[in-house]
């Protein structure tokens, strides 16, 4: 059966841009928006590309065994084992997403008006924590 003139165009399209050059986060970028409109598959940028920060990670739960810390969506693709008490330099976006991370606490709130205690969310418990190391 041949292939119509949009399914023609799509793989003539496709074909360019596989061809394209990925060297920085805007082309990653590019890409990526011209994939979702075709409906072809992103490519997320490699994690040396991003914006970087030097941290010391820290476990707030006492254990010392390694994390794998793994982040990947359509701009990042990182992986990385870390330990304890190390220094690393990690992506700025990967530290935010495990800086939010935390084991939910609740506590009773009492009604006022009508007695009734209910659960409510408190805050979070974070389970990590990234301090910023500065050079000298």
């Amino acid at each position: 059966m041949p292939l119509t003139a949009e399914q023609k165009r799509r793989k003539k399209v496709s074909q360019e841009m596989k061809k394209l050059p990925l060297k920085t986060l805007e082309d990653y970028k590019a890409f990526n928006e011209k994939a979702r409109s075709m409906g072809m598959p992103v490519k997320p940028a490699p994690d040396d590309l991003h914006e970087h920060i030097k941290v010391k990670f820290l476990r707030r739960d006492g254990m010392t065994h390694p994390v794998s810390l793994k982040f990947r969506n359509e701009f990042i693709d990182f992986e990385k084992k870390v330990y304890h008490g190390k220094v690393y330099e990690l992506p700025k976006l990967v530290v935010k997403q495990y800086q939010e991370l935390g084991i939910p606490k609740y506590r009773q709130h009492k009604n006022a008006v009508t007695g009734e205690s209910e659960t409510v969310f408190s805050h979070k418990d974070p389970r990590f924590a990234f301090q910023i190391v500065l050079d000298d």
